[in-house]
């Protein structure tokens, strides 16, 4: 079975817009998420209010339908917490926003994954920070896009991201 605690997995990704919108953006889930990133899952918004959100996720993965539901809590202007409970696993994440120079955003993202009985595997960090990076650098894409069609900015460089857990430290 799983170890405990659980391994802690980081990533961290930079976006061309200023903490606030990148706040509201990444918070202001929609049925669409799973297009805005390029994943295929389809969400609901089951709850909503100032303080939290619940959702649940649904998508296909080659062999088998996994679900969802997902609790955050949102702890304005500048991070939030997210517990998900899934087929597959249990999954903690906190996210934190940090302003930088030029009007940029970083988003450093913790998760901690403890698998479930019917699927008892657990990733490595090799095996599942390069899935959740790409999840968010298709998010980043899309944050950067509506960014500058809100501003009427010129094209930027896509936002960049990378692992922070200790073999990217190395």
């Amino acid at each position: 079975m799983a170890r405990f605690p659980p391994p802690v997995f980081r990533i961290r990704i930079v976006f061309h817009a200023p903490l606030d919108y990148v706040f509201r953006w990444c918070t202001d889930y929609t049925r669409d998420d799973g297009k805005r990133a390029g994943a295929p899952f389809v969400r609901r918004v089951l709850q909503s209010d100032p303080s939290e959100i619940v959702l649940q996720d649904l998508w296909k993965s080659k062999d088998r339908w996994l679900l969802n539901q997902n609790r955050t809590l949102l702890f304005p202007p500048d991070r939030w917490h997210v517990d998900s409970y899934g087929t597959s696993r249990v999954l903690s994440l906190d996210y934190t926003l940090r302003e930088l120079s030029a009007g940029r955003t970083q988003l450093d993202i913790r998760a901690r994954r403890r698998p479930r009985e019917m699927y008892p595997g657990q990733p490595s960090r090799r095996e599942y920070e390069p899935g959740l990076l790409d999840l968010w650098r298709g998010f980043a894409r899309s944050l950067d896009r509506d960014y500058r069609k809100r501003t009427g900015r010129e094209n930027r460089p896509h936002a960049r991201g990378k692992r922070t857990g200790p073999r990217a430290m190395r």
